[in-house]
Protein backbone atom coordinates (compact mmCIF):
# COMPACT_ATOMS: atom_id res chain seq x y z
CA UNK A 1 0.00 0.00 0.00
CA UNK A 2 1.42 3.84 -0.73
CA UNK A 3 2.05 5.49 2.15
CA UNK A 4 0.03 8.32 3.55
CA UNK A 5 2.73 10.01 4.85
CA UNK A 6 2.75 13.91 3.83
CA UNK A 7 -1.57 13.77 2.74
CA UNK A 8 -4.51 15.11 4.43
CA UNK A 9 -4.96 11.99 5.62
CA UNK A 10 -3.55 9.90 8.34
CA UNK A 11 -3.14 5.56 8.18
CA UNK A 12 -6.43 5.21 10.78
CA UNK A 13 -8.46 7.08 8.47
CA UNK A 14 -7.59 5.30 5.72
CA UNK A 15 -7.61 2.25 7.86
CA UNK A 16 -11.52 2.85 9.01
CA UNK A 17 -12.96 3.94 4.93
CA UNK A 18 -11.57 0.86 4.06
CA UNK A 19 -12.99 -1.45 6.68
CA UNK A 20 -16.79 0.21 5.78
CA UNK A 21 -15.79 -0.31 2.02
CA UNK A 22 -14.49 -3.89 2.65
CA UNK A 23 -17.04 -6.25 0.56
CA UNK A 24 -19.09 -3.14 -0.34
CA UNK A 25 -20.13 0.31 -2.32
CA UNK A 26 -21.08 2.78 -0.71
CA UNK A 27 -21.57 6.63 -1.61
CA UNK A 28 -20.42 9.40 0.08
CA UNK A 29 -23.56 9.80 1.51
CA UNK A 30 -23.49 6.73 3.32
CA UNK A 31 -19.66 6.95 4.16
CA UNK A 32 -20.44 10.35 5.88
CA UNK A 33 -23.34 8.77 8.17
CA UNK A 34 -21.11 5.58 8.67
CA UNK A 35 -18.23 6.82 9.94
CA UNK A 36 -20.31 10.09 11.12
CA UNK A 37 -18.28 12.41 9.41
CA UNK A 38 -19.73 15.40 7.80
CA UNK A 39 -20.16 15.46 4.27
CA UNK A 40 -17.32 17.59 2.93
CA UNK A 41 -14.50 16.08 5.26
CA UNK A 42 -15.63 12.66 3.78
CA UNK A 43 -15.27 14.13 0.02
CA UNK A 44 -11.88 15.55 0.72
CA UNK A 45 -10.77 12.32 2.35
CA UNK A 46 -12.31 10.03 -0.63
CA UNK A 47 -9.96 12.05 -3.30
CA UNK A 48 -7.31 11.72 -0.84
CA UNK A 49 -8.01 7.76 -1.37
CA UNK A 50 -8.58 7.62 -5.12
CA UNK A 51 -5.43 9.73 -5.59
CA UNK A 52 -3.64 7.11 -3.38
CA UNK A 53 -4.69 4.49 -5.46
CA UNK A 54 -7.61 2.78 -2.20
CA UNK A 55 -10.15 2.98 -4.16
CA UNK A 56 -12.11 3.81 -7.18
CA UNK A 57 -15.55 5.86 -7.91
CA UNK A 58 -18.36 3.96 -10.37
CA UNK A 59 -21.39 6.47 -10.75
CA UNK A 60 -20.89 7.87 -7.53
CA UNK A 61 -20.05 4.68 -5.52
CA UNK A 62 -16.69 4.15 -3.51
CA UNK A 63 -15.14 0.42 -3.57
CA UNK A 64 -11.81 -0.80 -1.93
CA UNK A 65 -9.57 -1.86 -4.84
Amino acid sequence: MPCAEGNSISDEEIESFLSVLEGRSMTDSELSFKLNLPLFNVRIKLRELKKLGYIAENDGEYVKK
